[in-house]
């Protein structure tokens, strides 16, 4: 199956989201200026992307023949603390050009990069080098706009960033049971925080027979909790 294409197909349906953003959101969540504690929308994208081009460079370095590099951030608190404060001001225009910057670096990286080298686990990591570019360019920055839409009662924004055609473009990715286990508890969590209890419960079964490895977090997901008293939930722990 191919990689590369749906991978990079991908990525730029997540760019094109991120830097449609802030037309999701009131005047007043635009204009908000973040604290180090409670961070606003801008503040989530800009540490997605800090933390996405830190993956570039690492592939880059193992670009060049060299070992994949060991970091040591210290404490991760301490680090995001300084990465917010680094870029707490800046406009909305200038994140949005961060946002173009990283996923034009990643897209380029793409281009140059063989489906061999996507499929590469270097020595060191648990996963192929795609699963860390989908870490670090869907997954990680999915996770803090997901939060940030929920906490500001954007609902109907979760929908329509990270439903069904969001899933319908993770699972031509890659054809894992892994991966669209993953991609399937997703879609549930989503129809559960959206009130949808019988598409929720149904999702999350093919997940968890996909990817038993996410059965023990699904017991304490928060993002499950709607769900968690209906008998046809309670059933798949059975």
């Amino acid at each position: 199956m191919s990689l590369k294409t749906p991978l990079s197909e991908l990525l730029h349906y997540m760019r094109d989201q991120y830097l449609a953003f802030s037309d999701r959101l009131t005047g007043a969540e635009r204009a908000e200026i973040g604290a180090a504690d409670a961070w606003s929308a801008k503040d989530e994208l800009a540490h997605a992307m800090v933390w996405a081009d830190r993956r570039l460079s690492d592939l880059e370095t193992f670009e060049r023949g060299e070992a994949w590099p060991e970091h040591d951030y210290g404490d991760f608190d301490d680090a995001n603390r300084a990465i917010f404060e680094e870029h707490q001001h800046r406009s909305w225009d200038e994140v949005q050009e961060m946002i173009r910057s990283t996923y034009a670096g990643i897209d380029a990286y793409l281009k140059r990069t063989s489906e061999e080298t996507l499929l590469t686990v270097p020595e060191g990591q648990d996963n192929a080098i795609w699963r860390g570019v989908a870490g670090s360019y869907v997954y990680h920055p999915m996770s803090h706009l997901w939060d940030y839409l929920y906490r500001h009662g954007h609902s109907d924004a979760l929908g329509d960033l990270f439903g069904e055609q969001f899933v319908d473009r993770l699972l031509a990715v890659h054809d894992s049971d892994e991966w669209r286990g993953t991609a399937y508890y997703n879609l549930a969590c989503i129809y559960a925080l959206s009130g949808k209890t019988g598409l929720a419960i149904d999702k999350l079964a093919e997940a968890l027979r996909l990817h038993p490895g996410l059965i023990d977090w699904s017991k304490q997901d928060p993002d499950l909790a709607s769900i968690r008293d209906e008998p046809a939930y309670q059933a798949l722990y059975v």
